[in-house]
């Protein structure tokens, strides 16, 4: 159903050492210089929709923000692009999103929709105190994240690993 569904993604790259002061590395006694390759990648299409190439030091997700937001696309994002703001301007945009939450998240529930104890009076808690019902193997609720303009709601979705016992938790 979606246009595209775009997965962005970073990789350092060792640079021949004579570019060590355009492409510092970060770990100097081991390269003296580094780049990192950001490409995003539409998956419907099966091509790359976009490449560039900047020090190692520069952060994934502010390559991500300095792009377009693709209406009615799919985003697909690792660790390096967790960030609220970026996730709300997704989600204004018209775009949605796919990613694994931070372990240290914790958002206030807004609405539970499935696989929590008591789910009304849940509703104002932080996301790690909810007791989660043991018969589901997922769990699934609407969540505020904080923003640096405010709030954003997302969905919240948990699947129990079977071997740990600990929820995997995704955007």
């Amino acid at each position: 159903e979606f246009d595209q569904v775009l997965a962005n993604d970073g990789s350092v790259l060792q640079l021949s050492p004579l570019l060590k002061k355009l492409f510092p590395a970060t770990r100097t006694n081991i390269v003296k210089a580094a780049g990192k390759l950001h490409a995003t990648a539409d998956l419907v299409h099966r091509r790359i929709v976009h490449v560039e190439l900047t020090g190692e030091r520069h952060s994934e997700l502010a390559v991500a923000r300095a792009r377009p937001i693709v209406k009615n696309a799919l985003y697909i994002n690792d660790l390096g692009y967790n960030s609220y703001d970026y996730f709300g301007d997704l989600c204004a945009g018209g775009a949605e999103l796919l990613a694994r939450l931070k372990d240290g998240a914790n958002p206030t529930v807004v609405e539970i929709l499935h696989g929590v104890r008591a789910p009304k009076a849940s509703v104002g808690k932080k996301l790690n105190d909810l007791a989660l019902t043991a018969s589901h193997n997922t769990f699934e609720l609407l969540a505020a994240f904080p923003t640096s303009t405010g709030t954003v709601l997302l969905r919240v979705v948990g699947v129990r690993h079977p071997d740990t016992g600990k929820y995997h938790r995704y955007l």
